[in-house]
């Protein structure tokens, strides 16, 4: 198992070479993964569509001999991300590992929480013991690191049914099949039917392209990220229907840097958050999906 890799080694220009260059120059050949103690073979990938989106030209193992000691060896990423999750990411097996969403969904909670507590005066009283729901800011920010390698890892994987068989989800002791989990461009309306129905009441990822950044205003006080628009054919009226997702985001300092990474080319984002899903129909009919974003390992662009 392996991720898809921007480098190889070429062994008859003796030096590593960019997937850019391998397409200009149409080097197929004798090319390794350029860590020295891996060197396993690779094969060049042109860029092609998947799920009405672009994967661009990359490098991933050539048949199914496995990374050896270098970082893009996914399962070897998968032990770095449990090792420091706080328990987020357990460990079933030597190959398996059991994401626990309920630690998710606590500390987005106490994500929110604190930022509103940073507004708002609070009553102390010293005889009340820390409730059942505390969780501390260093397990918090473990936690959703966890999410956002798991991000991270999805974005940059060779196939993505590599996550499934490694990954078992959990959330209240019920498992959760990666497809109600995480939810890609041609997922959307899926997903909009299941946030309407009550099905899922627990953290999801969501990927999708960026359309564009909004700042708040007078009326509305989030800043909102906007994904592309997903066409979903004609409702019953013969309008045109479309699956929509935003992001929004209070604070403004998260905002700008997403804004900034976004100017500097990073033009795809997954984000995990609880959803709640919303139609629109006037023109044309959408189908809202949103979530918000309180702390930057909620998200990941690239």
């Amino acid at each position: 198992m392996g991720l898809k890799m921007p480098k190889a080694y070429s062994d008859k220009l003796k030096r590593d070479i960019t997937v850019e260059e391998a397409v200009k120059e149409s080097i197929k050949e004798d090319i390794f993964c350029t860590s020295k103690e891996c060197r396993i073979p690779l094969t060049l990938v042109g860029a092609f569509m998947r799920n009405s989106s672009l994967v661009s030209a990359h490098f991933k193992r050539r048949g199914r001999e496995e990374h050896k000691n270098c970082d893009y060896n996914t399962l070897g990423q998968i032990n770095i991300a449990a090792r420091d999750s706080e328990g987020a990411l357990a460990s079933i097996n030597a190959k398996k590992y059991s994401l626990r969403l309920n630690l998710i969904s606590k500390a987005i909670k106490n994500s929110d929480s604190s930022k509103k507590k940073e507004s708002t005066d609070v009553d102390i009283d010293n005889t009340k013991q820390p409730t059942k729901n505390y969780i501390s800011s260093g397990k918090i920010s473990a936690y959703l690191a966890t999410m956002k390698k798991i991000m991270q890892i999805k974005s940059k994987i060779e196939n993505e049914k590599e996550l499934r068989s490694l990954i078992e989800i959990q959330f209240n002791d019920n498992n959760i099949k990666w497809s109600d989990f995480y939810f890609e461009f041609d997922d959307y309306e899926k997903c909009f039917s299941k946030l309407m129905n009550n099905k899922l009441d627990y953290p999801i990822c969501i990927e999708g392209e960026i359309k564009n950044f909004e700042r708040a205003t007078e009326n509305f006080s989030y800043h909102t990220i906007k994904l592309k628009l997903k066409f979903l054919g004609e409702n019953e009226d013969g309008k045109n229907k479309f699956a929509s997702v935003s992001i929004w985001i209070s604070d403004e300092n998260i905002f700008e840097k997403l804004k900034k990474d976004f100017e500097s080319g990073k033009n795809h984002v997954a984000f995990c958050s609880n959803m709640w899903a919303s139609r629109v129909d006037r023109t044309s009919e959408f189908l809202n999906i949103t979530g918000k974003v309180y702390n930057m390992k909620q998200i990941y662009m690239y």
